[in-house]
């Protein structure tokens, strides 16, 4: 099928000097570190525009209306050595990962995130906490097995679960293999799957 491009909306990446200057590192900030930040960013942005258009498309299609959002800020994130952050969706900020394809499955799983909190059909049915990440995990992981196929989405899967920040990750994956058994996302998007079954 045609993707809709006219829907999804700009996504840009942004590295902020000042964040770091500020906030991070202090004085001990470098060129060096700002130019291999920069240089990253770069090498991400390009691996994440092959699936940009498809991903985009993806998650309007699988969670049931059109985006809300048409300009996204990705902050992408160069936490200190041996230092775990977590990703947010507001604002977006995106922590860097040796591991390209992980970065990208984070990635989606804020995206979705964001769709939810803005889209208008989500926000009257006021979902908890759980709930909607209950709904990013599930499609995000969906994604993931279309772009890339089940052994990479396992082995993302598995390394995903190491770095959130939640105590419910069990029972959140409990929830969505669950769900998974009877319902058929690519057949049933996710509005109307709830308005018919309660997560």
């Amino acid at each position: 099928p045609k993707l809709n491009t006219k829907s999804i909306p700009k996504l840009q990446f942004v590295v902020s000097l000042a964040f770091y200057e500020h906030f991070i590192f202090g004085h001990s900030f470098s060129k060096v570190k700002l130019e291999f930040f920069l240089k990253q960013t770069e090498n991400f942005e390009k691996f994440f525009k092959n699936y940009k258009a498809k991903l985009l498309n993806l998650i309007q299609k699988y969670l049931g209306s059109k985006w809300s959002e048409k300009n996204i800020e990705i902050h992408l994130f160069f936490p200190p050595s041996n230092q775990e952050f977590p990703s947010i969706a507001h604002p977006l900020l995106l922590c860097w990962k040796r591991d390209k394809y992980l970065m990208l499955h984070i990635l989606v799983h804020e995206l979705i995130h964001r769709y939810i909190f803005y889209d208008k059909n989500f926000n009257k049915l006021k979902l908890s906490s759980f709930q909607v990440e209950v709904i990013s995990t599930l499609v995000a992981d969906k994604i993931i097995r279309t772009l890339f196929g089940k052994a990479v989405a396992i082995r993302l899967c598995k390394n995903f679960t190491k770095i959130i920040k939640t105590d419910d990750i069990k029972t959140i994956f409990m929830a969505v293999r669950e769900i998974e058994d009877g319902w058929n996302l690519k057949k049933m998007p996710v509005l109307h799957y709830l308005n018919k079954n309660i997560i």
